[in-house]
């Protein structure tokens, strides 16, 4: 009896401990996508991490430390409804900003999370109406394995399918932090 009692015991603290130790990596993958974003973008303003639909949140570069093709997202949907920005500083260090509408996302059976954001294009003025950004998420820690691509489109935000679809390019720097509920 004595035996059973001691694995039981091994049992619930090993639990606890991996459980806490889960709930801690996510809140520090949180903090460094924060930070990834705000290094791009120091005015983007994260989401709460009180429960929503989605939140997303990350920046980085795909091309190396201080090249262009940074990016920088933060953006929610609760009940239907999307908000935040999206930041993508392209070739010759043209900046495009956008306010986001709509926001996919998923969650692959390895775990991988998933995300579109979609934006109508407020800087510059342009010959595209919006901002899209397709990233994914590994959860592993200081983005490794985390994806990006992004466009810009002339069609209008409402008319771009939200559907999640992976990033294309894995990022040199940076992190991606997806949360679904």
């Amino acid at each position: 009896m004595r035996h059973s009692t001691r694995t039981a015991a091994l049992f619930f603290s090993l639990l606890a401990l991996t459980t806490g130790s889960s709930a801690l990596a996510t809140d520090g993958d949180w903090a460094s996508a924060v930070d990834a974003a705000q290094a791009v973008d120091p005015a983007i303003v994260p989401p709460s991490t009180v429960a929503g639909d989605v939140r997303a949140v990350g920046g980085g570069d795909i091309l190396g430390a201080g090249t262009t093709g940074n990016f920088a997202l933060s953006g929610v949907r609760k009940d239907g409804v999307a908000s935040g920005r999206l930041t993508l500083v392209g070739s010759a260090g043209a900046v495009f900003r956008a306010d986001v509408v709509c926001i996919g996302a998923a969650v692959l059976p390895d775990g991988t999370k998933l995300a579109r954001l979609v934006g109508r294009l407020t800087e510059p003025a342009f010959s595209a109406q919006s901002l899209l950004f397709n990233v994914s998420d590994t959860g592993l820690a200081g983005g490794e394995g985390d994806t990006f691509s992004g466009s810009l489109s002339p069609a209008a935000p409402e008319d771009i399918p939200c559907e999640p679809t992976p990033g294309v390019a894995p990022i040199a720097h940076g992190n991606i932090s997806i949360m679904l509920d």
